[in-house]
């Protein structure tokens, strides 16, 4: 959060909102002719209700930085300043400068405030800043009086890697791009491989990779000729052949205030989405209607294949349960920490990540009911920089002979973070 004068700011992604510092409910921010999109680091100028922020439209996947003020609870006059995959940060020193990383190098350029613009060329300030696109963040800061602190390095991307059952790597998929989250095809012949900064499909056991463009596409269609994802409160499902073609997902209305979309059933009747930080699951059969499924606070979970259950893990407490879904059961807790849960396509098995390593669960049906095994610890991985507890970096073949782990390829080079005074004047 970012406090300035009357309110605290926070991004959800989509949509922009305010709290007032003095505490109360938080509150909607309009920014006229942008409300279809995600919104991030929003950042007061000295001095007055003017400040920065990156849009990026829901169809794409550029970042866009704008300037606007904030006036009766809207964002007005706002302007586009540039395109670039990661946020920019302000100092006053030299006349007032925007600084932002593009190429692996930090810039320097001069704002002009009211008129809305900038002036001049850029300024190089240092070579090798690292960045993530898929996080939207570049690792720099600068004060007001414009000392700079950077970690060097350049922008982080990961590779979808193969594993076998014992942490043998046999193989890559696809290129390296700043993915947070994968998906296997129900072939199993592709994964897709997503985050802010895009979506693209992958061979599982090869080279090839195709841009989808958009942003945001987590999950395969059953049938396996898509991917889905969120548009609003919409699904939407997008080709992956062709002129990848978007068009609503049949069977599902919409849903919530900007849900986010986490499974769907092998069948397709029963999704799994998070609402803020509340778990739901919706089913087109019968009543039709969104239920609450647990209700603590959650950022990721996993459907089994049937639908009837779910795997996850809760933001207050530590601890992986799963949880039946279409009949009245307790929940049960099958390990004592971890996160990045998966069920695996058959049913027969649950792995996550606790500490670096793989983890594996065992389910065995007893009737209308599960059993889980102890967890047993599988290999070791190295995990991306910057992974966030709600991405979904884990994915496993449906007799479990093949795991998908995303490795950082390019990240900061160790943990040391330069410092330069009067870098700016």
């Amino acid at each position: 959060m970012i406090c300035w004068r009357t309110h605290f700011w926070r991004t959800t992604g989509i949509g922009l909102y305010g709290v007032p510092a003095a505490g109360g409910k938080a509150f909607h921010i309009e920014v006229p002719g942008l409300k279809d999109g995600r919104y991030y680091k929003p950042e007061f100028l000295p001095g007055g209700d003017d400040f920065l922020f990156v849009f990026v439209p829901l169809d794409s996947a550029e970042a866009q930085l704008f300037i606007a003020t904030l006036r009766g609870g809207k964002a007005i006059d706002s302007r586009m300043l540039f395109s670039n995959d990661t946020a920019a940060a302000f100092t006053s020193a030299g006349g007032g400068r925007i600084l932002f990383v593009r190429n692996d190098n930090l810039y320097a350029q001069k704002l002009d405030v009211k008129g809305r613009r900038l002036v001049g060329a850029p300024e190089l300030i240092q070579e090798q800043v690292a960045s993530n696109t898929g996080l939207r963040i570049a690792y720099f800061s600068v004060s007001s009086s414009g000392t700079v602190v950077w970690r060097s390095g350049t922008a982080v991307i990961s590779q979808v890697t193969v594993f076998d059952r014992k942490g043998n790597r046999i193989g890559t998929a696809g290129a390296s791009v700043p993915g947070a989250f994968i998906s296997l095809s129900p072939d199993e012949a592709h994964i897709l491989v997503a985050s802010e900064a895009g979506s693209w499909v992958m061979e599982s056991n090869g080279p090839g990779r195709t841009s989808l463009g958009s942003a945001l596409l987590h999950l395969w269609s059953p049938d396996g000729s898509g991917v889905i994802g969120f548009r609003g409160a919409e699904i939407f499902q997008q080709s992956v052949s062709g002129s990848h073609e978007i068009r609503p997902f049949q069977g599902f209305p919409a849903l919530g205030v900007h849900p986010n979309l986490l499974d769907i059933s092998v069948d397709g009747k029963r999704i799994l989405y998070r609402e803020e930080t509340s778990l739901r699951s919706f089913s087109p059969d019968g009543e039709r209607r969104s239920e609450q499924v647990v209700e603590q606070p959650i950022d990721r979970a996993d459907l089994s294949p049937d639908g009837e259950w779910t795997v996850y893990h809760a933001l207050t407490e530590s601890g992986i349960y799963v949880q039946p879904l279409t009949s009245p059961g307790l929940r049960k807790q099958i390990a004592n920490s971890g996160g990045f849960e998966v069920w695996r396509r058959d049913g027969k098995e649950i792995m996550y990540v606790q500490q670096g390593r793989i983890w594996s669960v065992r389910v065995e049906s007893a009737g209308t009911q599960l059993r889980f095994a102890p967890p047993e610890p599988l290999f070791s991985v190295t995990m991306p920089l910057g992974l966030l507890s709600a991405a979904r970096p884990l994915a496993v073949s449906r007799d479990g002979s093949r795991i998908y782990f995303l490795q950082s390829v390019e990240e900061p080079d160790s943990g040391v973070i330069h410092v330069r005074t009067r870098a700016i004047r």
